[in-house]
């Protein structure tokens, strides 16, 4: 092989692990934004039920509950 040959594939090596490293990297920084905003979402969740306790010329029952 000559030189210009061996630099050539130096430069693609080079080249593809440069490459390999970015797509790493995004894919790393990708995963790590949907985990935060996974976990965002469960914060802004509430856990509670709404239960009607009173209803004064409403057609809702007493006793009803609401998600």
């Amino acid at each position: 092989m000559t030189l210009e040959a061996i630099l050539l594939a130096l430069r693609l090596l080079a080249g593809g692990l440069l490459l390999a490293f970015v797509v790493a990297l995004f894919l790393t920084i990708r995963r790590d934004i949907a985990l935060a905003a996974t976990q965002v979402s469960a914060r802004r969740r509430t856990h509670g039920q709404l239960v009607v306790i009173a209803a004064h010329e409403l057609p809702h029952a007493v006793g009803t509950t609401y998600p």
